[in-house]
């Protein structure tokens, strides 16, 4: 007869893993995400707030008409001041420029004579793309003259409209009390924190003297005063 432990079928007993999944509890994982979305919410609630202002289309309209008046005023003295200019000079205001050191010469001789080069070349382009240290500054000129005329018509335009849409300053509403220094209405004769008696402000009175009074008595012995 077989025993009791041999009639009991053998269970295949789990294996304890050493090194256990971490596993997050739900209430992490919950929270993680309410602040994702609390915090993609508050940039996009900041976003609409930002458009809602209307300062991003003023913005935009400032930028494109400072775009245009630029261009503008470049052109003015590129195609209407600069040539009256150049009239001194050799060449176009742009163009005017110095040959600080010479191109290779076929590599026979590294730096050439700069009196070889000096008329070679009218254009500014021209000279450093053959290879040649130019000084441009015609064109620095050119810059800073643009620079100075767009400064002016900016500040004249600023002033036109500072003198046009000037608020005037709104008469004072409050006055500090003389004894605890707060400030109370203008027209308190008590001041509501102390509670000390404060006088109005004194009338302004016109800078031209009044005339003394004159008493003049007639010939009936009546007196009346002028």
């Amino acid at each position: 007869m077989r025993s009791f432990d041999d009639q009991m079928p053998l269970r295949d007993v789990p294996k304890k893993n050493k090194f256990p999944r971490p596993v997050l509890p739900v209430n992490q994982i919950s929270n993680g995400a309410k602040k994702g979305v609390k915090a993609v919410t508050g940039v996009v609630g900041d976003f609409r707030e930002f458009l809602n202002r209307g300062n991003v289309v003023d913005l935009a309209v400032g930028l494109v008409m400072g775009a245009a008046f630029t261009s503008i005023v470049t052109s003015f003295i590129s195609d209407i001041i600069t040539p009256f200019i150049s009239l001194a000079t050799r060449a176009n205001l742009g163009n005017n420029f110095l040959i600080l050191r010479c191109p290779m010469n076929n590599a026979t001789k590294i730096y050439p004579d700069r009196s070889t080069c000096v008329d070679t070349w009218a254009v500014v382009s021209d000279a450093q793309k053959a290879g040649a240290i130019t000084w441009n500054w015609g064109s620095f000129v050119q810059v800073v003259m643009n620079f100075i005329i767009i400064s002016m018509i900016i500040f004249l335009l600023v002033k036109f409209y500072a003198a046009a849409f000037r608020r005037q300053a709104a008469d004072p509403k409050t006055k500090k009390c003389e004894f605890c220094c707060k400030d109370i209405p203008i027209e308190a004769l008590r001041c509501f924190l102390c509670c000390k008696d404060v006088d109005l402000e004194p009338p302004i009175e016109d800078d031209v003297a009044k005339p003394d009074a004159v008493v003049v008595v007639d010939r009936w012995n009546e007196k009346k005063t002028y």
